[in-house]
């Protein structure tokens, strides 16, 4: 867990180089006490916060949310819950979610999103399909299974919505499933990622740090950014090639074969 000091001397390392910050990489953010001064220590160098959580926190942390200018958006992962819980479990967790929600006047919400990335899947004690119909009626509204199918996404109230998106594995360095040489991806054109002990990663994705790039808390970043395996990922994306073998097992990535023309 990082420190305040930790997280300072983090945030003067990626200022230079973005205006939004993802609290996320697989761990629950709201589970840091500080949550509230960090986003504080966001907001003085006018750095944005898009948070990343599974929602069973938000009803007991919701205040550290509030009246946080730098906060622009929460992502609940709605997925995870339906791996688990029961049909009443996952009914009182969303009514929970929107008790919370609530607690924000309109005009003054981040923007709050239910992710559901197990389409496709049934799989789970709640399937995509059991999650969609419940939250039909939680929020009272009907063909909300049809307008998914049209899109990944809409507007469930003035300050939340939903996004829809296939399932996937995460990577695992020893899994061979889904090996590939080829391919495109964002990581270290569109993001980066940094672990709780500083060790700078490609994406959110390699979440034990298995591409360890450096460590922000011991190297500037901007001399892990130029160093030899970071320019050679990067180039070998920009050429649809896949350098490093944890990318090489990563079905995410999929998403974004399309053009390595830029």
């Amino acid at each position: 867990m990082m420190s305040a000091v930790e997280f300072e001397h983090a945030l003067n390392q990626l200022a230079p180089y973005t205006s939004l910050l993802h609290f996320h990489v697989l761990g629950e953010p709201l589970l840091h006490p500080l949550i509230g001064h960090f986003l504080d220590l966001c907001d003085k160098k006018q750095i944005r916060v898009h948070i990343v959580t599974n929602g069973t926190l938000l009803n007991k942390c919701i205040i550290n949310l509030h009246n946080k200018d730098a906060l622009r958006s929460v992502s609940i992962s709605l997925q995870s819950m339906c791996a688990t819980a029961s049909f009443e479990e996952f009914s009182d967790y969303l009514t929970s979610l929107i008790n919370a929600i609530e607690t924000f006047q309109e005009s003054a919400s981040p923007l709050f999103t239910f992710r559901l990335w197990n389409k496709g899947s049934e799989s789970g004690k709640i399937t995509y399909s059991d999650a969609i119909r419940e939250i039909e009626r939680h929020f009272n509204i009907n063909g909300l299974v049809e307008s998914l199918n049209l899109q990944r996404g809409c507007m469930l109230r003035p300050n939340i919505s939903i996004n829809t998106a296939e399932h996937f594995e995460w990577p695992h360095i020893n899994d061979t499933s889904s090996e590939n040489t080829t391919g495109y991806c964002l990581g270290l054109k569109e993001q980066i990622g940094v672990l709780t002990d500083g060790t700078v990663i490609p994406c959110c994705l390699d979440h034990e740090g298995i591409i360890n790039l450096g460590n922000l808390f011991t190297t500037p970043l901007q001399t892990i950014l130029a160093s030899d395996r970071t320019q050679t990922i990067k180039k070998s994306f920009q050429k649809n090639m896949i350098a490093e073998e944890l990318c090489k097992q990563c079905s995410y990535r999929r998403r974004f074969d399309r053009d390595s023309s830029d």
